[in-house]
């Protein structure tokens, strides 16, 4: 059995965290060892249970169906990102203050925002992942990002005062 430095549940099926903030695994308990770890794709989405778990099944489907993704320009994807946040903006502006197009107002709900949210986070890790593959010894991956999101977390909380040591 693995040691935890999290408390599991019996909602999630490698394991589980008690609350929806505390969703990185440090022992990776949640990832499957390969793209598909032999379960077909509905039963792997359907075990989708924290933000590792989500994040590697964008890079396995991106594997699978964009088997050169990490070679893309980056002009592409930064792009692609800058378009759905422009989606994103776009719903806020209408959720907020209308418009002349009804029929798209009507359409704009927070859950539609959040779709959109879900559009953006795949374009930002297909982008961390087109970072690392520029070079064999790129350092931006997912462990890289939650490494330097620690650190700026720490930055952001001494700014306010804080001291964290």
């Amino acid at each position: 059995m693995l040691e935890h430095s999290h408390n599991c549940n019996d909602d999630c099926p490698g394991g589980g965290f008690e609350s929806d903030v505390d969703w990185y695994c440090e022992c990776n308990c949640h990832l499957p060892k390969s793209n598909s770890n032999g379960k077909p794709a509905k039963q792997r989405i359907d075990e989708i249970c924290t933000l590792d778990t989500l994040w590697y099944e964008i890079v396995a489907f991106n594997d699978k169906y964009f088997p050169h993704w990490r070679e893309q320009d980056l002009r592409f994807i930064s792009n692609a990102l800058a378009g759905e946040t422009g989606e994103l903006c776009d719903k806020t502006k209408h959720f907020y203050y209308g418009g002349t197009n009804q029929e798209a107002i009507k359409e704009v709900t927070p859950e539609t925002m959040v779709e959109e949210d879900f559009d953006i986070f795949v374009y930002l890790i297909l982008f961390i992942g087109a970072v690392k593959g520029m070079a064999s010894d790129a350092k931006a991956d997912r462990r890289f990002f939650l490494r330097y999101g620690k650190q700026k977390l720490k930055l952001l909380y001494e700014r306010m005062g804080e001291k964290l040591d």
